[in-house]
């Protein structure tokens, strides 16, 4: 069954849920939007470091260039 198939099903189980005619569980989420959040998590933090870094390093330029009185 592809994830399109798996998708639909769920989706239409959750409607049905609405409307009262099936119980649905909340254990019935795959296990790949689980470790999908914990990778997001982990490129957002490894993002937000690379982007510290990269702020200080153009802050040190501008110490730099203002000293050496070259601004560009």
């Amino acid at each position: 069954m592809s994830n399109y198939e798996k998708e639909s099903m769920r989706s239409s189980k959750k409607r049905l849920a609405l409307v009262g005619e099936i119980d649905v569980k909340d254990e019935e989420e795959p296990l790949i939007e689980k470790e999908g959040k914990k990778k997001s998590d982990k490129n957002l933090k490894k993002l937000i470091i690379v982007t510290c870094v990269c702020c200080v390093f153009m802050i040190i330029e501008v110490i730099g260039g203002y000293m050496a009185s070259s601004i560009a």
